[in-house]
């Protein structure tokens, strides 16, 4: 009842809920199987063309031809801001092991992202960036990306849903650096990732996500990393698990 979610044009006949509420203003109607909400001055109770009254209507599903998702991108925008941790996979534990290092690291990273959806309709999209860090004894690397999203939502609840998402990433300046060589090895890559998120409050202004999923990134440019040893190594496709959490603000 805080945003709009669509309109009905003026003149169709609707049924609508008999309790109303916020101290009499609005009155309950059915779409798509949910609940929401149409303001009483609004609406024109009539019998017939000639008679206006105020009638006792238990509640129907209103034709959804009569109702139009408005939709809006000035509506139902939010805020998301995430923490994660990436897998790297084989390719960056055989790099760590030539530069010395005897375990690896998850790479962390960090997400902000601006998301568009609605209510009343099971797709949404998103984007943003994101800021990627892992950092051993021997071997870092950083990078930053540009990210778009876009994610369907099977299971929906105004207080829980659950999506499905797929997404991309193009980086134009990743880092990577042997702590025991001067400078550093300057690339890029381009990925991308999918895997199931929950979100609690998905509709209130302050809400909570949960993922994990798959991620594959192919790098370039990181061709020849010069070691301690004066040997070379490489980079070219990370790929394992992620997972994060986070939080998210309407606006």
């Amino acid at each position: 009842m805080d945003s709009p979610i669509g309109f009905v044009r003026g003149g169709k006949v609707i049924k609508v809920g008999e309790k109303a509420r916020m101290k009499g203003t609005i009155v309950p109607i059915i779409v798509s199987g949910r609940i929401a909400y149409i303001q009483i001055k609004d609406l024109r109770f009539v019998e017939d063309e000639d008679q206006i009254y105020s009638p006792k209507i238990t509640e129907h599903n209103i034709d959804n031809s009569q109702f139009h998702v408005e939709d809006s991108l000035k509506d139902n925008n939010h805020v998301i801001i995430q923490m994660g941790q990436y897998s790297l996979g084989q390719n960056w534990t055989n790099l760590s092991e030539q530069a010395g290092d005897t375990s690896t690291s998850a790479l962390t990273y960090y997400n902000i992202m601006l998301e568009h959806r609605s209510p009343l309709k099971s797709f949404g999209f998103g984007f943003g960036g994101s800021i990627y860090s892992v950092s051993q004894p021997k071997v870092q690397m950083a990078a930053f990306s540009f990210n778009g999203q876009i994610y369907w939502s099977p299971l929906k609840f105004s207080w829980f849903s659950v999506d499905l998402l797929l997404g991309g990433m193009v980086s134009l300046d990743t880092r990577v650096k042997v702590t025991e060589v001067a400078g550093t090895t300057q690339g890029n890559f381009y990925g991308w990732f999918f895997g199931p998120q929950a979100r609690i409050f998905p509709e209130k202004k302050i809400g909570f996500t949960l993922g994990f999923g798959y991620k594959r990134i192919v790098v370039s440019g990181i061709k020849k990393i010069i070691l301690a040893d004066n040997s070379e190594g490489s980079l070219d496709l990370l790929s394992g698990a992620h997972a994060y959490g986070g939080m998210s603000y309407r606006f």
